[in-house]
């Protein structure tokens, strides 16, 4: 497990689902998050905004977060 803080989804525009790999930023540095299509968030809009990610470290160094109201926290 890992935490990302303080990264946004740059493609974040109110209709881009988690479905599939997103790419996350802190301004500097690229990664990505991949949900799986059968995780009960994939449809979930990807949060507009600063957030923290916690996740599995999977293949490709992509982060593979388990639950969005655990793993994914919108930055107030």
């Amino acid at each position: 497990m890992v935490r990302i803080e303080k990264v946004v989804f740059p493609r974040a525009d109110g209709k881009v689902t988690f479905d599939g790999s997103r790419l996350i930023s802190d301004g500097k540095r690229q990664g990505s998050v991949h949900t799986h299509p059968t995780a009960q968030f994939h449809n979930q809009i990807l949060p507009n905004g600063t957030v923290n990610v916690t996740g599995i470290v999977g293949d490709w160094n992509r982060i593979l977060p388990q639950a969005y109201h655990e793993d994914i926290f919108v930055k107030p």
